[in-house]
């Protein structure tokens, strides 16, 4: 062969090597988003999501662009005392605790640890949290469950270590809710009065995400419609486009929708004002005296229920303190 088509022979395979290298590097970044937006979604949203702001019986937590988080209310237990953490991508707020996920897979945690709720300084390679009322639980990147010793207040809902295939977790106050990888779920409690609702919910089907709370566990499935436990006395099955949602044990029920929307079920006195704030919402949560939603560009609302003297007002523990929050969003 001549030099001259021997050069132009090396320049094209040189060409050809240096666009499929550029191919293949786009295609690993763009897969790891993908991928870690896939765990536990609905309608193409992640459950995740909900990790972005955490509201406890009446503190909120939320994390911010740069990896920091802010809290705000009830700080009894130093439960809002995050002001150190750092390089952190999810929270999580538990009736009196707070539980955040480090970037590296290890865990933080504040406020009260009377059950040993806080206990999580020696877990490794979670990809998941869920603060509970006694006890957080922890999802592994090999689809198991860790959950806090719980030293007090123990009626079976730390039991987690059979459990595999898991995408996503809830901790309730006497359950330990599981979303397996098919849609299906898994519940533990033992407790001898009552099952809560862990035999109708490992019933379910075609599951993306589940929350559960003090006796009841709701799931959305992936057509964007909401199921309940029987102890769960709100009627939901009149809602879609559903993919978030969240509740308080004593307090309101929010669901978002894929529209930047907010759906909400009233529970005795907690009424949902809704309105124009409450549109463009990328993340919701409930405590037991407030909620809050954070919008698509970084800043959060909130209402309060209740007078303003009692648990329920803003200015009673400032859980509803919020206004001045932005970069409420994930680390890019």
């Amino acid at each position: 062969m001549k030099k001259g088509k021997m050069k132009k022979l090396l320049a094209l395979l040189l060409s050809l090597v240096l666009i499929l290298s550029l191919a293949a590097c786009g295609g690993n970044e763009e897969g790891n988003a993908d991928g870690e937006a896939e765990v536990g979604t609905s309608n193409g949203k992640s459950a995740n999501q909900n990790k972005l702001i955490s509201a406890g019986y009446a503190h909120t937590v939320a994390l911010k662009s740069d990896g920091t988080v802010v809290a705000t209310g009830e700080n009894n237990y130093e439960q809002c005392n995050v002001n150190g953490w750092r390089e952190v991508i999810a929270v999580s707020a538990g009736y009196y605790h707070t539980v955040g996920l480090k970037s590296d897979g290890t865990v933080v945690a504040t406020g009260k640890n009377d059950c040993g709720q806080c206990d999580v300084n020696t877990w490794t390679d979670i990809i998941a949290v869920s603060a509970g009322q006694f006890h957080t639980v922890g999802l592994k990147s090999d689809g198991t469950v860790v959950s806090t010793k719980l030293l007090e207040e123990d009626y079976g809902q730390g039991d987690v270590e059979g459990w595999n295939d898991i995408v996503a977790v809830s901790a309730g106050e006497y359950l330990t809710v599981g979303l397996k990888s098919d849609g299906t779920v898994v519940v533990t409690v033992v407790r001898e009065d009552s099952d809560y609702g862990k035999a109708e919910a490992e019933k379910w089907t075609d599951i993306v995400a589940v929350y559960t709370e003090e006796d009841y566990i709701i799931g959305i499935r992936s057509d964007g419609t909401v199921v309940a436990t029987e102890y769960y006395n709100e009627d939901l099955s009149g809602w879609k486009d559903i993919v978030a949602i969240n509740t308080s044990c004593d307090g309101i029920t929010l669901g978002l929708k894929s529209d930047g929307t907010v759906v909400a079920a009233d529970y005795n006195s907690a009424k949902f004002e809704g309105g124009e704030k409450w549109t463009d919402i990328v993340a919701i949560a409930a405590g037991d005296y407030h909620i809050v939603g954070v919008k698509s560009d970084g800043t959060v609302v909130a209402q309060s229920f209740g007078s303003s003297g009692g648990p329920g007002g803003a200015s009673y523990y400032g859980q509803c303190d919020v206004d001045s929050w932005t970069n409420i969003k994930f680390t890019k």
